[in-house]
């Protein structure tokens, strides 16, 4: 998934806050945002970051079904006042 993500990015950026680990990928003209925090989790406000609009978050596969495949957890939308950031890296992109 990180490579499909990610795949081609020209620069990455440590956005990191104290235990909340952030950075910024170009990949041609979009810019996709892994997060992730380093103990617990949160509700994280980074609108200062990613500006006052809707994203999506996509999380990382970490289950497997009995015959091995993976079990995509999905796809939300959420505000960026309002993103959900625990162990498990995201991947955060603008909508559209």
């Amino acid at each position: 998934m990180m490579r499909e993500k990610v795949d081609g990015f020209t620069s990455v950026q440590d956005l990191s806050q104290g235990d909340l680990r952030i950075f910024k990928f170009q990949v041609g003209d979009n810019q996709v945002y892994i997060a992730w925090k380093v103990e617990g989790s949160l509700t994280a406000d980074l609108s200062d970051i990613l500006g006052d609009e809707e994203v999506q978050v996509t999380y990382i596969v970490t289950s497997l079904d009995e015959a091995h495949n993976p079990i995509f957890p999905g796809v939300s939308n959420v505000s960026t006042t309002a993103i959900p950031i625990n162990l498990t890296p995201i991947f955060i992109e603008s909508i559209g």
